[in-house]
């Protein structure tokens, strides 16, 4: 009985420790999931990041040529209004 008893543990004993080295696996795998998902999250990110920087130069080239635009205007009506005939 005593033989059967140890048999018995041992089985067990194999068959929790197969169960503890495949959530082993699993775990590592999850890991590794998080791990690729973070890296692709900073990725985008910083292309995000990168993209809203060209966009905020581009949208202060075009103010600074709006303010250039203006003044040459303002420049044009006073000149018209120089040279208008009364």
């Amino acid at each position: 009985m005593t033989g059967l008893v140890r048999s018995v543990s041992d089985v067990m004993r194999n068959k929790v420790s197969i169960e503890v080295e495949k959530g082993i696996l699993v775990t590592e795998e999850a890991r590794e999931a998080f791990t690729e998902i973070k890296l692709g999250s900073m990725d985008s990110f910083q292309h995000v990041t990168a993209a809203s920087q060209e966009q905020i130069a581009s949208m202060e080239e075009m103010n600074s040529t709006s303010i250039v635009l203006t003044k040459m205007a303002e420049n044009m009506h006073h000149v018209v209004e120089r040279f208008k005939l009364k």
